[in-house]
């Protein structure tokens, strides 16, 4: 029997993360109710579109998209911080690049930038700003350069 421990200290740094709302969480062994915010934010995750873990510092940062919001878990798997809960409409990637996270988002046609300290917004881009932006979904950095 697998231990509900596993933490993604165990997994290779780059590793690739599946963010399926139920595979996910059973191929880690970890059920997804054991993953819950403060009182204030709704508990558990629903409909998480993307997981992506900072080579950096090895942080996993999951986006929960019906709850409107980033959860940044540390490497024990533990709630580090919530952001984007006003910010954000109908979320679905995310990227590290520098110092900041990327978000797109669906309904608002758009990609926001949030700082990586204390996770404020710092930009958007918005698809009445550049008509290039329909629905943004995937995002990726790599490490210098994001594509959308």
């Amino acid at each position: 029997m697998a231990s509900n421990n596993t933490s993604p200290d165990s997994l290779p740094l780059g590793s690739m993360h599946i963010s399926d709302p139920v595979q996910f969480y059973q191929s880690k062994k970890v059920p997804v109710d054991t993953i819950n915010c403060q009182a204030s934010a709704p508990p558990g995750l629903s409909n998480p579109r993307s997981v992506l873990q900072d080579p950096e510092n090895g942080r996993l940062y999951v986006v929960d998209s019906d709850n409107k919001r980033v959860v940044v878990l540390t490497t024990e798997w533990q709630i580090m911080n919530v952001f984007g809960e006003k910010e954000l409409d109908s979320p679905w990637g995310v990227a590290v690049l520098s110092d900041s996270v990327f978000v797109t988002d669906v309904r608002y046609h758009g990609l926001l930038k949030f700082s990586l300290l204390d996770f404020s917004l710092v930009s958007r881009v918005s698809s009445t700003e550049n008509k290039k932006l329909k629905e943004p979904r995937g995002i990726v950095s790599d490490g210098n350069e994001l594509f959308v």
